[in-house]
């Protein structure tokens, strides 16, 4: 979901995975399939999905699971990140993931 309120933004990322990540990037992009990583199809999918996705603040998905896609971080490109988290066995947000989210 995505929040707009003049020109801020905030995309709410739930509970997507790669998996449901890579699928709405590609629909929404107009791609039949998710192109190689690297790929110059690859980053012309990232650059149109910036249209749709574009946020200055983005909730982390899934609590911070490193199950996220870089394609969707370079997408939002948001300037801050909200990690809803607490105790649980699933030991979110992931470190690996606090360094994706600052790059």
């Amino acid at each position: 979901m995505k929040l707009t309120i003049g020109r801020f933004k905030v995309l709410f990322g739930g509970d997507l995975n790669d998996r449901a990540e890579k699928f709405l990037l590609s629909h929404y992009t107009g791609l039949d399939e998710y192109p190689k990583e690297g790929s110059q199809m690859y980053e012309d999918m990232v650059a149109d999905a910036s249209k749709t996705f574009r946020s200055d603040v983005m909730k982390a998905c899934h609590h911070g699971s490193e199950k996220v896609t870089d394609a969707l971080l370079q997408a939002v490109n948001a300037a801050a990140f909200v990690i809803s988290s607490g105790e649980d066995s699933h030991i979110h947000p992931r470190l690996d993931m606090l360094g994706r989210f600052g790059t």
